[in-house]
């Protein structure tokens, strides 16, 4: 299947009689016979929504199409890149991991990876991503178990184009490591799947 129809159809399959695009749901709550399928709702027991800050089909639709279009197991949509920085990195470390992370990311994040992170015994090493030596030089001890290289922004030093997502890849792997690439999902800047 083509990207463009992946980006159409993915995520939603109409059910006889059901609209062709998915509907927007803007409801926030949900009807339940009874109180004990909203307890299996609670409990992952059981599939559905119970209420729209935790899921509802219409985010749920997206996750899909975003897990198909980066050729994933699944994608979590947060309200947040901070939300989502916070929740992969406590599903994967625990106390005594190590992250290295690219020295280009925005301050927020900075102060997630090396001071609230290192709250819990999580520590992070930021590397300079223009230089390739220093890099490797940082993951190659293996120290490192999980390894957050955002896309770039520009700055005074920093060009606006993107590193390539393949080279990071590469080290990572070579190193046994997770990489967690946050961003915007693109089929044409960066598969880390791939």
């Amino acid at each position: 299947m083509k990207i463009e129809t992946q980006c159409l159809h993915e995520g939603y399959t109409p059910q006889n009689g059901q609209p062709l695009t998915l509907p927007i749901y803007q409801s926030t709550t949900y009807k339940y016979e009874s109180t004990a399928q909203v307890a299996k709702l609670f409990d992952l027991t059981a599939d559905g929504h119970m209420y729209s800050r935790i899921s509802n089909p219409t985010v749920a639709a997206v996750e899909e199409k975003i897990a198909a279009l980066e050729g994933g197991v699944g994608a979590l949509c947060t309200t947040s890149g901070q939300a989502a920085t916070l929740i992969a990195v406590l599903n994967i470390l625990s106390a005594g991991d190590h992250i290295l992370c690219s020295s280009t990311i925005y301050g927020g994040t900075i102060n997630l990876l090396a001071v609230t992170l290192k709250r819990f015994g999580i520590e992070t090493s930021f590397v300079d991503a223009d230089c390739g030596q220093r890099l490797h030089s940082a993951a190659g001890g293996g120290a490192a178990r999980w390894l957050f290289w955002p896309t770039r922004r520009p700055t005074p030093t920093v060009p606006t184009e993107w590193t390539p997502c393949s080279i990071y890849c590469c080290l990572f792997r070579r190193n046994s490591s997770s990489l967690c690439w946050p961003g915007p999902p693109s089929r044409s800047t960066a598969r880390p799947s791939r």
